[in-house]
């Protein structure tokens, strides 16, 4: 009874011990480059497949057609389907987004394939998920009505690093006006970027604050923030925000609490301590401001009392803010085929 009992705790072991891949770094035998070229690796997607691309076409492949789904065998225990990609390229693809931020074992079963000699027969390689994390950005405010500011809408925009379902994104942020609970309407696009709007902000003759709350819990993500909106009374012209665009071009917004006088002229009005030039664009409730030439570095922005808003009254005092610049690359999302093997030769 007792050997029975011991057999079978070990076996329990053995089986847990592969549900959880192997935190150590896994070398691959250059041997595998003489039927392998390139394989998953690195940090990937969370929407991304897992692929192995063989040096030579695997006799009986087609493209297209499925291949039993054990032949990769994805530690944590992941459902999906495999197939082939092209007579080179086998795929497996997850039933299911991958968790976010985690590490992941494969066990392909090259020997089921091809024939390869015995210590070749299981290809075992690893990647790991990005990390995800939520950024919530303001902005800014617009009224319904140029002409009665009492009652006005937020603008906000909140991204992932990585895809999150649409369900999801709408239960990780909660936003508030004074205690009491606002509705949110939201615009996806391509499961990173969402944009939402917060109507019915009511700017009365007092100040008040609208809080936006962040969890990230939901998506995997340990993004845990807050921001809070001052909401100035009414006639209370003020700055509210100020954010940083790097591409494709580079400009800062800064965001006022009332529509803007459009004829005004802003030069001398709106510049850069640097000496650089500017041009400057009124957008409703923001001035846009474009430097002549791309900068990497920090700098001051000055705005003057002189700006005025629609209804001609002038700010209430001016203001300096730091602005921080960098040499930032266009966003390129690079579609390499994972490690490639050193040659054996």
């Amino acid at each position: 009874m007792n050997r029975l009992l011991i057999a079978a705790l070990a076996f329990l072991l053995i089986t847990c011990a592969k549900k959880e891949p192997s935190k150590e770094v896994i070398e691959v035998d250059p041997a595998f480059t003489g039927y392998i070229s390139a394989f998953t690796s690195g940090v990937i997607s969370n929407e991304g497949t897992i692929q192995v691309h063989f040096r030579e076409s695997v006799p009986g492949a087609v493209t297209g057609e499925e291949l039993d789904a054990g032949v990769f065998e994805v530690i944590p225990e992941t459902a999906g389907r495999a197939h082939w990609v092209s007579d080179r390229t086998a795929e497996f693809t997850p039933e299911n987004t991958l968790t976010s931020g985690k590490l992941f074992e494969v066990q392909f079963k090259l020997g089921e394939l091809i024939e390869v000699p015995e210590k070749l027969e299981v290809l075992t390689f690893q990647f790991q998920t990005k990390q995800q994390y939520v950024d919530v950005s303001f902005e800014g405010l617009e009224a319904y009505d140029r002409t009665d500011l009492s009652w006005q809408r937020l603008n906000g925009l909140l991204t992932t690093a990585d895809f999150a379902l649409e369900e999801d994104i709408e239960k990780t942020l909660k936003v508030t006006q004074d205690g009491k609970r606002m509705a949110l309407k939201w615009e996806h696009s391509g499961g990173r970027s969402h944009k939402f709007v917060i109507d019915s902000i009511s700017r009365g003759k007092a100040a008040s604050q609208v809080i936006l709350e962040w969890d990230g819990e939901v998506i995997n993500s340990e993004s845990k923030s807050e921001e809070v909106i001052d909401i100035p009374p009414l006639g209370d012209f003020r700055e509210m925000d100020l954010s940083v665009t790097q591409q494709p071009d580079q400009y800062i917004t800064l965001f006022f609490s009332d529509p803007l006088n459009e004829s005004q002229d802003l030069d001398g009005l709106v510049y850069l301590k640097s000496g650089t030039s500017v041009r400057l664009v009124v957008d409703d409730y923001a001035i846009k401001v474009y430097p002549s030439t791309r900068l990497v570095e920090k700098t001051q922005i000055a705005v003057t009392e002189g700006v005025r808003n629609s209804a001609g009254y002038q700010l209430k005092e001016a203001f300096t803010r730091d602005v921080k610049f960098s040499n930032q690359k266009p966003n390129v999302e690079l579609l390499g085929d994972g490690v490639i093997l050193p040659s054996t030769d």
